[in-house]
């Protein structure tokens, strides 16, 4: 039996090729002994993740994830049949990774390694036609993957019970549980994945990865909408916009009003400042250098500048000293002087 379920591992792995699939890169016997070579994963499990805490859109970037997994695996004719937290592993680089298939039925060869009568899986996780010892396929796998999204928003398993035959009763007999009215938006998509009869779930997991995809667009963080809140989220986005043009017509506005008054201080400005032209000279009166002459311009282009802005009380003599230089008439200073 062992030997049969890790030869059947080891097939159906080699069968399948996704990212998020576990590699297999060798299956044999060596001195007797049968061995698998698979990929090295040393980033943890899901378990561990729930365990820390996860948040609403962690919780569906992994649904969606395994859920593409799994939809490659349906296409090729695997059922998984024990999809856990433990089974959902990592890479360095926090890429998630469906792995061990040993119980996997593979539906293309009609085989199964289980034994007549005998229930496989992890009841925590026991879809209700597995408990029933009923013919399985793709929405048993969707089951799983909904009690698995249900511990990622909560951080609980959805059953408890004193012993595996209490859970695996209510798997059969009680409806999921309600979630936190924090996450409860996404009660309508766990309660599809999870109906009792498989006729009530999404038909396989493109169904359900098309149900996940819609959430997410409806929602920033995934989350389902009705019309009224698209209208809402319209009505709120058309606000945000509106809002983002006062502010620039305001600042416009602003700018505007104060050229306005830079340009009418300067006819109430100290006379015309001529800009120095003469040798740049420091405190000992030694001449600068060329990258220091630089920084000279830039003063006496300030320096010229400044009155501009200088907010004086007008002095007629002045003001009027500088009109007649700015209009070109001769002898301005000996006229206003």
């Amino acid at each position: 039996m062992l030997f049969r379920s890790f030869l059947n591992e080891g097939r159906i792995l080699a069968s399948l090729s996704h990212r998020n699939i576990i590699t297999v890169h060798d299956i044999g016997i060596h001195a007797g002994h049968i061995y698998i070579s698979m990929e090295y994963l040393n980033g943890g499990d899901l378990k561990l993740r729930i365990e820390a805490g996860m948040t609403p859109k962690e919780a569906l970037e992994i649904l969606t994830t395994i859920g593409e997994a799994l939809e490659i695996a349906h296409k090729k004719g695997v059922i998984h049949r024990d999809i856990k937290p433990g089974n959902v592993l990592f890479r360095q680089d926090g890429t998630p990774v469906l792995a061990d298939f040993g119980i996997a039925k593979d539906f293309e060869r009609k085989t199964d390694v289980t034994v007549d009568g005998t229930v496989i899986g992890t009841p925590d996780y026991l879809a209700p036609e597995q408990a029933k010892i009923e013919p399985v396929d793709g929405r048993t796998d969707v089951y799983g993957l909904g009690i698995i999204f249900y511990e990622m928003l909560t951080g609980d398993k959805p059953f408890a019970g004193e012993s595996p035959v209490h859970v695996v009763f209510k798997h059969l007999n009680e409806p999921i549980p309600q979630l936190p009215e924090a996450v409860a938006i996404y009660q309508p998509l766990l309660e599809k994945m999870t109906a009792k009869d498989p006729d009530d779930r999404f038909a396989g997991a493109t169904e359900m990865l098309a149900a996940v995809t819609e959430l997410r667009v409806n929602n920033a963080v995934g989350g389902l909408k009705r019309g009224k809140d698209k209208r809402r989220r319209k009505t709120d986005e058309k606000k945000k916009a509106s809002g983002k043009t006062m502010r620039r017509l305001a600042l416009v506005a602003v700018l505007v009003l104060a050229s306005g008054l830079v340009y009418l201080q300067r006819e109430t400005v100290l006379p015309f400042i001529e800009p120095y032209t003469g040798t740049l000279v420091d405190e000992r009166g030694v001449m600068v250098d060329q990258k220091d002459r630089a920084v000279g311009v830039v003063l006496g282009w300030w320096e010229s500048m400044a009155p501009y802005f200088a907010w004086k009380a007008a002095d007629a003599a002045e003001t009027r000293l500088l009109r007649c230089r700015r209009e070109g008439r001769p002898d301005c200073a000996a006229k206003f002087a």
